[in-house]
């Protein structure tokens, strides 16, 4: 199982991820290079890349899924285009079994992809659930929120 992690991108040279990292497939749409590496200041991907696939090596934390391979898609640090939000999902398809978003939009249930070039983005990621993995659809996850703010479920 491949995961990519769609964030500020991954500290793809940690020790937890040995062996794991993909970065043959990895791309920075913000620095607008193949290197998905963080910007300065940015971490938030490593954390969640660590989440994920940490190593099974006796020290420290281990992910949920520590026997998948990683690789990340740097989606901050620069303009990103309409295309590229939209080639993050559908360019990387076929390769990546799930896509980790960590990343938010404002509103609780937002999902429409309105506005700010999320548009194409909402296009990659129905072609990706739709054709991805040889047919078999992308899983594509996004979090809940980071936000800390109550929210009244009913």
């Amino acid at each position: 199982m491949l995961v990519g992690v769609v964030d500020d991108g991954v500290e793809y040279t940690h020790s937890e991820f040995q062996g794991a990292y993909r970065t043959d497939i990895d791309e920075d749409y913000g620095g607008g290079d193949s290197d998905a590496a963080p910007g300065s200041g940015d971490s938030h991907g490593t954390a969640v890349a660590g989440l994920i696939g940490a190593r099974n090596d006796g020290v420290g934390t281990v992910g949920v899924a520590f026997g998948s391979g990683l690789t990340g898609y740097r989606i901050f640090g620069g303009t990103v285009t309409d295309s590229e939000y939209r080639d993050v999902y559908r360019h990387h398809s076929d390769g990546v079994d799930i896509f980790s978003n960590s990343w938010g939009y404002n509103g609780v249930f937002y999902d429409d992809f309105d506005g700010n070039n999320f548009a194409a983005a909402g296009l990659g990621i129905n072609e990706a659930v739709a054709q991805g993995r040889d047919g078999l659809g992308s899983v594509i996850l996004f979090a809940a929120g980071n936000d800390r703010q109550a929210r009244k479920w009913y």
